[in-house]
């Protein structure tokens, strides 16, 4: 139903991959694993039709934007050469994708009820059909009439994932369709993504290995430009030299975390730094947050731990100030003695769970920097050039021409959260606000971004608070732990890792 037969992908002149071929038929999962940036959704977004480009013969020199060759057929059609009619007919009767940019999936003027009913024929029964269908996919009630900005990363995933399904499609591709979510939520999205599955192919886009291992029957590894491996997932799963080609942790690490630099130890005289009293906030008549009251110290981390939709990512954006305090007050204390005063929120920098929501996705990487340090300048938070060599080198990015003119559209999820943590340090912030910063990071990825983090707090003496539903990176990162339950802070559960 997918076979994918000697396809290559250029960037420009640059190779994304080349003489890529597989198959999966009807019943079968086939996981395609791979570091960020490997190229994965850019494969995805060619299945799909979608990714913008031409075909070639062969690569052009001095072309820019994505050009291929080879073939990418999907239930017979070659998604590469059919006309555009037929690529829509097939994405709307028996193509499905669920996507890793959460972001761009969801009309923001839609309801996520308003989402499901549009998918449904045309009957009397549809709202009523549309209602089962979010119950079937575990949608709670209480966000039915809400609109994707007021929802957290694992509630899209779900409606996405309802979306994917409600008209069981012959082909689902999945990109990294589990990364926004806690683990009793991926329990449930592996569950209803199972179902049904022996019916339909499935490619499933990760770089998650124990994912694979749940879902895959069989394996391939894309690693230096092309496919190095290929078999059966669990025989595959066995063997360590395939398992580090995707990145896996070292198994003397604890599960989940890669060894990490030693934790910094904040000196005794440490100012309190961020200082949050009594905040709380209404949405929609809910209570989302009560009496919120915290104390972060500069060189130090407080991780902030809590199932999907609990309220960190409001948390993290009212810190911040892209919502309006309702209750409470935000301070700075600039010394042990020194009253605290008002913290203004440019003084905090937010990185985002989904960070192609938090750019410009037309402008290129180098202009994504560039704009951001004139609105910083114009502030005051920055100063008047910028090493962009040296920032990018500390979050774990090239700094070649031809990065710098990629699109920001055109970036991986890992690519592209560390370009947000590259424009959050050019206003050199009193506190970073990071929310599921590793959600969509392959674990070396994940372990650089967590190694620049402690090593900013150690360094420069960055406060830091962290958002997160793994509890791995909360014990990784944090200095103090709290579990966001009910719209309170509480004292986390000393086994949290557990």
């Amino acid at each position: 139903m997918i076979r994918v037969d000697k396809l290559c992908l250029w960037h420009g002149p640059r190779v994304i991959f080349r003489n890529v071929s597989f198959e999966v038929p009807k019943g079968q999962t086939l996981a395609l694993l791979g570091a960020s940036g490997s190229g994965k959704t850019s494969l995805a977004r060619l299945l799909l039709g979608v990714l913008p480009g031409r075909h070639v013969d062969m690569v052009d020199q001095n072309g820019d934007g994505f050009s291929w060759s080879g073939r990418a057929e999907v239930l017979g059609v070659d998604m590469l050469r059919a006309p555009r009619a037929d690529q829509r007919k097939l994405r709307r009767t028996g193509l499905s994708l669920i996507v890793q940019a959460l972001s761009d999936a969801l009309n923001p003027h839609q309801t996520v009820l308003q989402h499901v009913v549009e998918l449904l024929p045309n009957s009397r029964r549809r709202t009523s059909l549309a209602l089962l269908l979010c119950k079937r996919f575990n949608i709670p009630e209480r966000i039915l009439h809400r609109y994707p900005a007021t929802l957290s990363g694992g509630e899209i995933q779900r409606v996405l994932t309802a979306l994917a399904l409600a008209r069981d499609p012959q082909v689902l591709i999945l990109d990294e369709p589990t990364a926004a979510l806690d683990h009793s939520n991926r329990t449930l999205a592996v569950a209803a993504l199972s179902a049904g599955q022996a019916q339909r192919s499935q490619l499933l886009i990760t770089h998650d290995l124990d994912l694979a291992g749940q879902m895959a029957d069989r394996m391939v590894i894309l690693h230096d430009r092309q496919l190095v491996e290929r078999g059966a997932a669990v025989e595959m799963l066995m063997q360590p030299d395939r398992r580090a080609m995707v990145c896996r942790p070292c198994t003397t690490a604890p599960r989940g975390i890669a060894p990490l630099v030693p934790r910094p130890e904040p000196l005794p005289t440490s100012p309190p730094g961020l200082v949050v009293q009594n905040l709380s906030y209404r949405q929609a008549g809910t209570q989302v947050l009560r009496d919120i009251s915290i104390a972060v110290r500069p060189g130090r981390c407080l991780a902030v731990f809590g199932q999907s939709g609990g309220g960190k990512s409001t948390l993290a954006r009212l810190l911040c100030g892209y919502e309006p305090l309702q209750k409470g007050r935000i301070l700075w204390r600039p010394r042990n003695d020194a009253q605290p005063r008002i913290c203004h929120p440019q003084e905090l920098a937010l990185v985002a769970q989904h960070p192609h929501r938090a750019m410009a996705r037309h402008m290129s990487v180098g202009d994504v920097l560039h704009d951001a340090q004139r609105l910083f300048r114009r502030l005051g938070r920055a100063g008047r050039d910028i090493d962009i060599a040296g920032l990018m080198g500390r979050v774990g990015l090239p700094h070649s021409s031809a990065f710098l003119s990629q699109r920001a559209a055109d970036l991986s999820g890992g690519e592209a959260q560390r370009l947000i943590i590259a424009r959050a340090l050019l206003s050199r912030p009193l506190c970073m606000i990071a929310d599921e910063p590793t959600a969509s990071l392959d674990s070396d990825t994940r372990d650089t971004i967590l190694n620049l983090f402690r090593r900013l707090m150690a360094q420069e003496q960055l406060a830091l608070i962290v958002f997160t539903h793994d509890p791995k990176v909360a014990v990784a990162l944090g200095h103090d732990i709290r579990f966001l339950s009910k719209g309170q802070l509480r004292l986390s559960p000393s086994d949290v890792a557990a």
